[in-house]
């Protein structure tokens, strides 16, 4: 198995003695990712939060003042429904966290939160 691939299990069932078992490969980093090279550091960004799963950046070519993306730091594919529960919910957490902070600073009432994924393959 390539070094860079972590196998979560997982299954689908409807009784405890019927499991399918499937892996689950979550890629930790990939090479040609422009949002992982930007977690890295390789390419420039400017920051507006970060903690140890998610890096918030403020968009290069944004479509109103203070667009955000929320990247996830490790490399997972950009459809999240596909995200596990656990890193899903923490998503969702440190998004309303980074928009309640884009609420405050722009003097804003409410910040929309979208979940594309369309442009480029990482969760974002």
């Amino acid at each position: 198995m390539r070094q860079d691939l972590t196998v979560n299990q997982f299954y689908f069932s409807n009784s405890t003695e019927n499991k399918i078992y499937l892996p689950y490969f979550k890629i930790m980093s990939n090479p040609n990712c422009i949002f992982c090279k930007i977690v890295k550091g390789e390419i420039p960004s400017y920051k507006i939060y970060e903690d140890e799963n998610f890096l918030a950046i403020l968009d290069v070519f944004p479509n109103t003042r203070g667009m955000t993306l929320v990247l996830t730091k490790e490399h997972y594919d950009s459809y999240a429904s596909d995200l596990n529960d656990e890193l899903y919910s923490k998503f969702f957490l440190a998004a309303k966290h980074i928009s309640k902070l884009i609420d405050e600073k722009l003097n804003v009432k409410r910040t929309a939160l979208v979940m594309e994924g369309m442009g480029i393959n990482h969760a974002h």
